[in-house]
């Protein structure tokens, strides 16, 4: 998502590198997609429920990636099963995603105005 407002959008990533908030980067990822006119918006809005269930489950982005908080508490996973299989084959996809609207964006771009 910030390759995609970076390169595309024209706009400083800035504030919304400051709290890894998912939804936030989703938001001004998403004014990107539209600036050109989205080729797909019902993908759009399928990656953006993903988008949305990551940032309601681990708002800080820490959850998943480290066993503990900056002040060295740790974390607490949900105390039922977690399909990692599940969750590799979503996330393949989001990258499927994410390569082929950068993709997208690029021929745009290299067309012109």
């Amino acid at each position: 998502m910030k390759w995609i407002i970076f390169t595309y959008g024209g706009q400083g990533i800035g504030e919304i590198d400051d709290d890894h908030n998912l939804w936030k980067l989703w938001k001004r990822c998403r004014e990107t997609i539209e600036q050109y006119g989205s080729p797909d918006p019902d993908t759009d809005d399928v990656i953006e429920q993903i988008v949305k269930d990551f940032q309601d489950i681990d708002k800080a982005g820490i959850t998943f990636r480290y066993g503990w908080r900056k002040n060295g508490q740790n974390i607490k996973l949900p105390d039922h099963l977690i399909d990692l299989e599940n969750i590799r084959d979503v996330m393949e996809g989001v990258a499927g995603y994410f390569d082929g609207l950068d993709g997208w964006l690029d021929d745009l771009n290299s067309a012109g105005p």
